[in-house]
Parts: structure tokens; C-alpha cells; sequence
């Protein structure tokens, strides 16, 4: 079962929570049923023929007939609040012919593909990836010679460069098949004004361009950053960490017209972090609705660099709670293992909220800003202590997550 500020924060805007609502009522549907697996019914519209709506609560994912473009709509949003408000309200039994197709068609899409493709070429394969670590190399040494060009002239030089001058030896880092230096580079000139932080990036570019030369045991985190790429396949293939994981906090970003979605996980009984992305154009649904304080049974399977990671057969449990850890202890071994970490997830115990960051055993933690929910977090927490989920930067905090006696609220947005 969920709660209902689970299925609240499936919302995609308080609109849609609002008319979710009004119909989230047993009198506006009819057929209304569940199983173990989906929820449907038939919502009576403006027009002749009702709705048909259903949601498959193993990720969740929503289908309904009406014209909305939100997703979930109204009608995929008042099923699951009636479900997790009243679960009698929806029988129990086999679900209809056009739930079950739907279900069908999600099971067979998901086989085809897991399922293993024909033999690939390996001959063709490998004079590939022997092109392009030779391409990524001259990439690698061309940053290296911009790199130094750029300390020669100066700092306070580089910031009278035309736009220009730095998006041309970006593209130059694609055109080498090296994106991902392509990407530290063009950050440059946002923190040109900010020293500490312009001087923390330089020096990861330098240690990422170095280790390059002698990569050991971080090579797959290495080849990542110049912007290698793992197959989703490749991912899944591994044996992965299974565990009972709880969604610590979710925030997105929007660039080029593609909606970015971080949500990070902690397994109860590994400890590890996982960190899972999607995307989507700007204006289209999300693949996966988690929210937090979920807990769900899964398999983790890691990408090279040990935070990105995919999850396979999740089921969702119910709540959880997540373990506070030492911030410093914890970040400090993070960074002994992955050097270019610049995202942290911190869950902070026993903190008490101010206007300025958190308190913690004497010591206050501030807010990466802009942080604009600080009265909501001052509010939930009366003045007491609660337990607040964020990511850490080295420095400040963005929270994303609180536990309070009244639950648990998410803060980013």
C-alpha cells in the first residue's frame, strides 16, 4: 500500500492534485477493481462513453482514455487516492479484457527488450572502439594543451574570452568523441567569478586528465567523465546488489528542452547509494514516479564509477525510513574511492532547521541556494529535530527530503 502523500507527490502540479481529488470519489466510477498488481475502473467524463483508467503499481505507470496530456491525469491520480484512502472501495478480482491487454502489451514490451539480441560483430566491434580510443586520446591531449594555454594566459584573462573562444573548443572535444570533457569545459565559464569553486574544477579536470595516463581501479569511473558510455544491457547483465532500497529524495532539472530526474536510493542492508536517472523531452511524462520515503525490493546494477545505477525487478513494499550517517566520515571515504564527486547524498539525523542551514551538533550546516522551501522545513520541524535527505557539494547542503513526526515531505521544487 501507499500512503496518501505518496500518492500526492505523483502529482505533476498542485492542478492536477486538486481535480484528482474531486474525483477521487466511489459514487464517480464505475468497475471500479484490483488486484495485486493494477488498479482500473470507469470514470463518466463529458461525454457518452466513460473513461477507462488503470495504473500498474509495479513502477507505477498510468493509461487512460481521456484527452489529458498530464500524466498522470486526474482520473490515474483519483484511482490511486481512493485506493490508498479506501482500498475496499475498488473490488478485488481478475481484472477486464482491456486491462489485461494493456498489462500484456507492458509484459511483452519489457521481455523484448531484455531479451538478448543476434551475435554481433565482433571484428567490426572492436576496430570501432579501437578508432575511438584513439580519437578520445587526441582528445585528451588537446585538453590537456588548453588546460595549460589557459593557466599561461591567466584567470583573470580568460574572463574577457568571447563565449565564442570556449564553445569552439568544446566542439572540438566532440568532434574527438570526448563529451564528457567537452561538458567540464564549457562549465568554466559560469564559476569564472567564483575562485574556490573555479579552482576545485580545474584541479578535477587536471586529476581526470592525468589519471587518464594510469587509470587502476578507477578506470571505469575515468572513462565515464570523458564521456564512454555504458549500454543499458551491459548494465542489467551484471549480478547487481539486491536489497531492500528506500527513496531518499527526487529533484529535477530542465536543459535543452530535456527533463532531467535524479532519484537516490540507500539499500537498508548493503548501505550502498544508488543514483537513478531519466529523461524525457520537455512537456513528455517521465519514465518511473517514484517518490520519497518509498521502500521497494530490488537489484541494483551499477554503472562504472559506483553512483548511476539501473534497478531490475523492483516491487514496491510499502514506506521507509531511512539511517542517518556522519556526514564528514561518510563523504570522506566517498572521495577516497571517486575523487570527482560533486553530489552527495547526505541523510542528516537529529538536525534542527534555521533560516540559514541546519543545526548539528554545534554546527551549522548551510543551505545551497537558492533554497526556497526554508519556511515549509521550519514549519514541519516546530522547532524540534527531524532528519533531512540532501545533496552535499563539500560545502553546503541542498536539502531535498525531511522526516517528521507529520511523515515524510519532499522540499525540492
Amino acid at each position: 500500500m501507499w500512503s496518501l502523500q505518496q500518492v500526492e507527490g505523483l502529482a505533476p502540479d498542485a492542478a492536477a492534485l486538486k481535480t484528482g481529488r474531486s474525483v477521487a470519489e466511489p459514487r464517480k466510477w464505475s468497475a471500479l477493481g484490483r488486484n495485486e498488481r493494477a488498479l482500473w475502473g470507469l470514470c463518466q467524463g463529458s461525454g457518452r462513453v466513460p473513461y477507462q483508467a488503470q495504473v500498474d503499481l509495479s513502477e507505477p505507470a498510468f493509461r487512460c482514455t481521456c484527452p489529458s496530456r498530464k500524466f498522470p491525469c486526474k482520473h490515474g491520480l483519483g484511482l490511486m487516492l481512493m485506493w490508498a484512502a479506501r482500498p475496499q472501495a475498488l473490488a478485488e478480482g481478475e481484472p477486464p479484457s482491456w486491462v489485461g491487454q494493456w498489462l500484456a502489451g507492458r509484459d511483452q514490451r519489457a521481455a523484448k527488450k531484455a531479451a538478448p539480441s543476434g551475435p554481433p560483430d565482433q571484428a567490426a566491434a572492436q576496430k570501432r572502439l579501437e578508432a575511438r580510443e584513439a580519437r578520445v586520446e587526441e582528445g585528451i591531449a588537446f585538453a590537456r594543451g588548453w588546460l595549460d594555454d589557459l593557466l599561461r594566459a591567466g584567470l583573470a584573462s580568460a574572463a574577457t574570452w568571447p563565449e565564442a573562444h570556449w564553445n569552439t573548443a568544446a566542439a572540438r572535444l566532440v568532434d574527438l568523441q570526448a563529451p564528457g570533457l567537452a561538458r567540464q569545459l564549457r562549465r568554466i565559464p559560469e564559476i569564472l567569478g567564483r575562485p574556490e569553486a573555479l579552482a576545485l574544477h580545474l584541479g578535477r579536470l587536471h586529476l581526470l586528465l592525468e589519471g587518464s595516463r594510469r587509470p587502476g581501479d578507477l578506470q571505469g569511473e575515468i572513462r565515464n567523465r570523458l564521456g564512454w558510455n555504458q549500454s543499458q544491457e551491459e548494465v542489467l547483465a551484471q549480478p547487481g546488489v539486491s536489497d531492500f532500497w528506500v527513496v531518499l529524495g527526487q529533484r529535477q532539472s530542465e536543459q535543452d528542452h530535456l527533463v532531467m530526474q535524479r532519484t537516490w536510493l540507500r539499500g537498508q542492508e548493503s548501505g550502498r547509494h544508488a543514483l537513478i536517472l531519466d529523461f524525457a523531452p520537455s512537456g513528455r511524462p517521465l519514465p518511473r514516479l517514484w517518490t520519497p520515503g518509498l521502500r521497494m525490493r530490488a537489484t541494483a546494477c551499477f554503472y562504472a564509477g559506483g553512483q548511476r545505477a539501473l534497478l531490475r525487478d523492483a516491487e514496491v513494499l510499502g514506506e521507509g525510513t531511512p539511517v542517518a550517517g556522519c556526514l564528514q566520515d561518510d563523504f570522506a571515504r566517498a572521495l577516497s574511492r571517486n575523487p570527482w564527486i560533486e553530489e552527495f547524498p547526505a541523510v542528516l539525523g537529529s538536525v534542527c532547521p534555521s533560516t540559514q542551514g541546519l543545526l548539528m551538533e554545534g554546527r551549522l550546516i548551510l543551505y545551497r541556494q537558492p533554497f526556497t522551501r526554508v519556511w515549509q522545513l521550519l514549519a514541519l520541524s516546530g522547532g524540534g529535530p527531524v532528519t533531512v535527505f540532501g545533496e552535499w557539494d563539500g560545502r553546503r547542503l541542498r536539502p531535498l527530503t525531511v522526516w517528521s513526526e507529520w511523515g515524510c515531505e519532499v522540499l525540492c521544487g
